[in-house]
């Protein structure tokens, strides 16, 4: 015997079965020696000769002349002889033993596996038309549910079967009937969903690899393949006749099925779903049928695997062209990290998001419907323990999680985007619950993940209803891609951000530094004659700082230093801007000015703050101000004009007496 019996149904090594079905005989050949080194017990009913006359022979001497070309042509293209491109399997129609065969030869690793069936080669033209008129209908869909109904009818013309299924995989692997083709008065199962269990992961490995895949006869006798040698391990992934495990005919047996037919519905490589034909009879398809099935098959994944290619990148252009667009506008608005906050709404509606959540530098910004405060700080801790150098995301809340209401109904769905520190962005799906209509009740989900849990057939497909709860739209690969991407963009922008500060930040004071106090006076000047407001220009000067740095050293002026920038950013309103120019130099820019009594007013203030005493590294420190004033536009409505002006007024001040304020006037110009 070949390979070794099955184990369970869920963890068998299906491509490995110790037998065939029995309408057809199969012969193992040695792909380098020729030698025939397996076959099934029948095949003397095929070829008239008994197994113990073909076990360990040549094939060429004792297999039908008509299948010698078919040897000849694989052997050689095994070894290089034979056009790239060439078909897997070879075919040919015969006459042996008094019966027309069809024998089909196709590799195994070290073996060829030659099989034969009763049948005649098709009537030429009727495939071809079938195909084509096919490929037309296939080419009219735009979308991939479109193109496989298309397929599961032409399943339904070739094969005549009393019922044909279009059963489509679902996240969790669990599927659904959504079309089907039936004869009348038999039963339907439109709508239902199907356990994960019932198409365990080995078994879809197969389909994924075989896409068609008959059994005649669910009552027929499985055959034995016989060995020369044995154990002999051979794979009959791709063999037409391979066994059905026994758990799998129970399972069609129990729901009246005599004969089944599938076809794998693939697109980009993956199981979308099979087409299911179930026959009340035991009811073969011819292998030319079969076979036109699957280049059907064949086609419709080629045009499916193009629609989502289409959809995928119409969704990637779509989050290419959002993240355009926020980049734009973060540039734009010159605002720090904060800035972030005010794209969050179009952030979420590209992801399809009902609620967003931004968390930067400790302050928490929302969009949409999201929980309660309390709620969110559950979900943060939860957070915390995610990956914070990658993307997460999940579209069935966690056991954690689930306990609290409002996470359940507004956060069953997240994607989370880091964003460095304590920072992230958290899109929220809402729950979607769903009346999930079962064939048969599905097993508990403890039983169906446990490895040690053997699976077995079910004996009920009676309709079962079940709620789902704390489900969520799933997110798309492209999203997270396109998360990743967002998250990317985001970091360079807050990377951006920290250089540009540090360009336009003292490194002492922490206040503007002398590129960020022209920056910031352009625009300054810019709204003032744009919206017809006064804007001013302070230019301080410190007295009696040079006698700190003599008398105490550098480290205690510094210090004071601070000590004033802290002092001066208290004293002036959120929206002025303070920069220190150099040395004792600062300068102090109000937006919306008021009033010249209002600079004035501003200027007291100043002058008092920084008059009050000091205390620095253990020295008690009094130093004083001089502050010149000039007013955009009265004075000047250039930024250089703007400061000539203040320090006009700033000179005067000083060449007074010092510690005061004088703004500019006509009288101060040379």
């Amino acid at each position: 015997m070949i390979n070794a019996p099955f184990g369970d149904c869920k963890s068998a090594a299906l491509h490995l079965a110790d037998s065939i079905q029995p309408s057809g005989a199969l012969l193992v050949i040695e792909r380098w020696r020729g030698h025939i080194c397996a076959l099934s017990a029948n095949v003397e009913a095929w070829l008239g000769l008994p197994p113990q006359a073909l076990l360990d022979v040549p094939s060429s001497a004792v297999l039908p002349v008509a299948i010698r070309p078919l040897l000849a042509a694989l052997r050689g293209e095994a070894e290089g002889r034979e056009a790239a491109g060439s078909a897997p399997v070879r075919l040919c129609a015969l006459d042996c033993n008094g019966r027309s065969l069809i024998a089909a030869l196709h590799f195994a690793g070290p073996h060829l596996i030659l099989e034969l069936e009763a049948g005649s080669a098709p009537s030429f033209g009727q495939r071809e038309q079938v195909l084509a008129a096919g490929m037309a209908a296939l080419a009219a869909t735009d979308s991939e549910e479109a193109a496989a109904q298309i397929l599961m009818r032409q399943v339904a013309d070739v094969t005549g079967y009393d019922r044909v299924m279009l059963y489509r995989f679902l996240p969790g692997w669990h599927g659904k009937v959504i079309d089907e083709v039936l004869r009348p008065g038999v039963e339907g199962f439109l709508g239902l969903h199907f356990p994960a269990g019932d198409v365990p992961a080995n078994a879809r490995r197969l389909y994924l690899m075989k896409r068609q895949r008959i059994i005649a006869d669910v009552d027929a006798e499985p055959v034995p393949v016989l060995s020369a040698v044995d154990g002999l391990s051979v794979d009959l992934t791709h063999a037409e006749l391979r066994a059905v495990h026994p758990v799998h005919v129970q399972y069609l047996k129990n729901m009246g099925v005599a004969a089944s037919f599938s076809v794998s519905v693939v697109a980009a490589g993956r199981l979308w779903g099979l087409i299911a034909c179930h026959h009340l009879e035991p009811k073969a398809v011819s292998f030319a049928d079969r076979q036109l099935c699957e280049q059907l098959a064949t086609v419709a994944s080629i045009h499916m695997s193009d629609l989502q290619r289409l959809a995928h990148e119409q969704a990637r252009h779509a989050h290419h062209s959002a993240r355009a667009e926020a980049r734009m506008a973060l540039q734009a608005s010159g605002g720090g990290k904060q800035a972030i906050a005010t794209q969050l709404v179009h952030i979420r509606t590209a992801f399809g998001a009902h609620g967003g959540w931004a968390r930067l530098d400790g302050r928490n910004h929302y969009s949409g419907d999201v929980p309660d405060a309390s709620s969110l700080d559950m979900l943060r801790n939860w957070l915390d323990g995610c990956e914070r150098e990658q993307v997460s995301s999940y579209d069935a809340i966690p056991a954690a999680l689930e306990t609290c209401p409002a996470l359940l109904r507004l956060a069953s769905g997240l994607l989370y985007i880091p964003l460095g520190g304590q920072d992230f962005i958290a899109l929220l799906r809402a729950e979607q619950p769903e009346n999930v209509v079962w064939a048969g009740r599905p097993p508990s989900l403890s039983a169906s993940d446990d490895p040690q849990h053997a699976l077995g057939p079910r004996t009920s497909f009676q309709i079962w209803r079940e709620q789902t709860h704390g489900q969520a739209n799933p997110w798309r690969d492209i999203d997270i891609e396109a998360a990743g991407l967002l998250r990317e963009m985001l970091l360079e922008h807050v990377e951006r951000l920290d250089l540009e500060r540090m360009a336009l930040t003292d490194p002492l004071t922490g206040l503007g530094n002398r590129a960020m106090f022209e920056r910031t006076l352009q625009e300054a000047v810019d709204i003032g004659l744009r919206d017809d407001t006064l804007s001013a220009l302070l230019m301080i000067d410190l007295d009696r700082f040079k006698p700190v740095n003599d008398c105490y050293g550098h480290p205690v002026g510094d210090a004071l230093l601070i000590e004033v920038a802290e002092r001066l950013r208290r004293h002036v309103r959120g929206r002025d801007v303070v920069a220190r120019l150099g040395g004792d130099e600062f300068a102090v820019i109000q937006f919306h000015a008021g009033s010249e009594r209002d600079v004035e007013a501003a200027a007291a203030r100043i002058l008092d703050a920084i008059r009050a005493p000091y205390a620095v590294l253990g020295h008690r420190i009094e130093i004083g101000a001089s502050i010149g004033a000039a007013l955009c536009p009265r004075d000047a409505s250039e930024p250089l004009a703007l400061v000539e002006r203040a320090d006009l007024a700033l000179y005067r001040v000083k060449h007074g007496g010092r510690d005061g304020f004088r703004l500019f006037d006509t009288g101060m110009l040379p």
